[in-house]
């Protein structure tokens, strides 16, 4: 049976899969075809994402050299690696911090405009920005009257740094001086919060977006997919983040037989073959937009048709797609799961190397720019 298949809700008998079938399932004897693009019921969990734990897995599983296991682990790996980053906002580097400003009106956590924000965290920093806009020394308070993090009145130029993790939006107001109802004076403020653009994903955006998991769409052509990135797998190891045997030959020295060798083992082989072995055995997992597992970040709004839930940060009448919208409009994808290298049957790099002629097969032979 084919399940979440390019957002088919049920699958048609063998005569009725023509073309697109043919051209995205493999046939196993016996049936029309196997549950190879089968979403197993498991759903993904959230990734491990300490190097550690991938090192632990290699040596309980007695990995010491290249092999398709090894390579297996890599796959998964890349997949926590970009959660991670995700998760940290570090999926795009500009070369230089994440710009700030002040707001004059809304709140780092629900902006007046589509800009996704983050407040200041720390006083030392909160410090540093407020030397730049007065002279008036910084004062620490815990308030829910005031917005959180880095906040200035621009009226006083007086600077403080609040503690308190409020919902209090900027702008300016007028406040009543004096205990007399009669002849108190009113004074304005305008408290300005401090805002640093969010790169951030939450943790249902990072898990889901990861072009490390599989696409339904993908399922008869996993070599296609990210996950099968050779240059991405020794990246790992180029910035310190795995001791896989094959990634330390993919940073080997372009050319070599070797390098060259694996990468076409990893690209035309292992890592489609582990893709289908996985689904073949109905041991991938399903990875959905929004994982029973995972913060969303998304929160009630009302709008013309009633209570919807989207995008905290959308939520002033702003728009953006809802929850709702978003669960039916992304299918599911496939992961690979934790257990399932370990099952893999494995094959060893230095018997395919061994195999191979004394001249070096060059990958890019037939590469073309353009």
């Amino acid at each position: 049976s084919l399940r979440r298949l390019s957002n088919l809700s049920r699958v048609r008998p063998c005569a009725m899969l023509s073309q697109l079938a043919v051209l995205a399932v493999l046939f196993a004897s016996g049936d029309c075809f196997r549950a190879s693009t089968d979403l197993k019921d498991q759903e993904c969990q959230e990734s491990q994402t300490n190097p550690e734990y991938f090192s632990e897995l290699r040596s309980n599983a007695f990995i010491t050299e290249c092999s398709k296991k090894d390579v297996c682990l890599l796959m998964r790996q890349l997949d926590a690696y970009f959660y991670a980053r995700a998760l940290k906002g570090e999926l795009v580097d500009y070369g230089k911090p994440p710009g700030g400003r002040f707001l004059a009106s809304g709140n780092c956590k629900r902006p007046l405009n589509s800009k996704k924000l983050v407040p200041v965290t720390t006083k030392e920093e909160c410090q540093k920005i407020l030397s730049k806009h007065t002279k008036k020394k910084m004062k620490v308070i815990h308030s829910t009257k005031y917005p959180a993090g880095c906040i200035m009145d621009f009226v006083t130029k007086r600077g403080r740094f609040n503690k308190a993790d409020t919902n209090v939006d900027a702008g300016v107001k007028y406040i009543r001086v004096g205990k007399s109802r009669i002849s108190a004076q009113r004074k304005k403020t305008d408290v300005r919060q401090y805002c640093y653009d969010d790169y951030s994903l939450d943790e249902a955006a990072a898990s889901y977006y990861s072009p490390y998991k599989l696409k339904a769409s993908m399922a008869g052509r996993p070599e296609m997919s990210t996950s099968c990135s050779f240059g991405m797998m020794a990246g790992l190891s180029r910035v310190g983040l795995t001791d896989s045997p094959c990634a330390s030959i993919l940073v080997g020295e372009q050319g070599t037989k070797a390098k060259n060798v694996l990468i076409e083992q990893i690209t035309n082989h292992w890592c489609p073959g582990i893709w289908h072995e996985a689904m073949d055995k109905g041991a991938t997992c399903s990875a959905d937009r929004f994982p029973s597992w995972a913060k969303h970040g998304f929160v009630q709004d009302e709008d013309e048709e009633g209570i919807v839930e989207r995008a905290e940060y959308l939520v002033r009448g702003i728009g953006g797609e809802t929850k709702e919208d978003l669960m039916d409009s992304r299918t599911a994808k496939m992961g690979l799961p934790e257990g399932v290298c370990e099952n893999i049957e494995d094959e060893l790099f230095d018997g395919i190397l061994s195999g191979k002629g004394d001249e070096a097969p060059d990958f890019f032979r037939d590469a073309m720019v353009k």
